[in-house]
């Protein structure tokens, strides 16, 4: 009776493997976030489309001369290590919040600020930050009018790497 249950647990195991077998491969791991990429971030639990900036000069250039941005999307600025953070709005032609991240993906500090009047200049600039390794840019009044605040938690896919961020 043994010899049977053994026999019989063998053959299951082996179909078992051999099913695995037949499915189809498991697809590539996807790369890390290029300069520009557009990845979802769920904040709190409001998933946003942000287009990806991790370049110096990317950062430099942030939202200047965008003249409208769509409920829902944002842009995601990531650094290779955490640091006291500040913005400026220069060159920026719409009101905007400015949430800094931790390294964890909560939200240390939040800023809404204004474009530059009639004057030019560089316009508002936010509080410096507490220490942050990501700061996320979406629609002025986005936080407030969803109830997020400090604290608030933000998912960013595992691809986005600060280690592969420019200094």
């Amino acid at each position: 009776m043994r010899m049977v249950l053994l026999t019989l647990l063998l053959a299951l195991a082996a179909g078992t493997v051999t099913g695995c077998a037949d499915e189809a491969p498991l697809p590539p791991p996807l790369a890390p976030p290029q300069r520009g990429d557009i990845v979802r971030v769920v904040v709190g639990s409001m998933p946003l489309r942000v287009r990806v900036v991790a370049t110096h000069a990317d950062r430099q250039r942030g939202m200047m001369g965008v003249r409208e941005l769509a409920d829902g999307k944002g842009m995601l600025f990531v650094y290779p290590k955490p640091e006291r953070r500040q913005f400026w709005m220069k060159g920026c032609l719409i009101p905007l919040d400015i949430a800094f991240l931790d390294a964890e993906g909560r939200v240390v500090q939040i800023d809404t600020l204004q474009p530059p009047g009639e004057g030019g200049g560089n316009g508002e600039e936010t509080r410096l930050s507490p220490p942050a390794v990501f700061a996320l840019e979406t629609r002025a009044g986005f936080f407030a009018s969803n109830g997020f605040e400090v604290g608030t938690r933000v998912r960013i896919p595992p691809t986005v790497d600060p280690t592969k961020a420019d200094p």
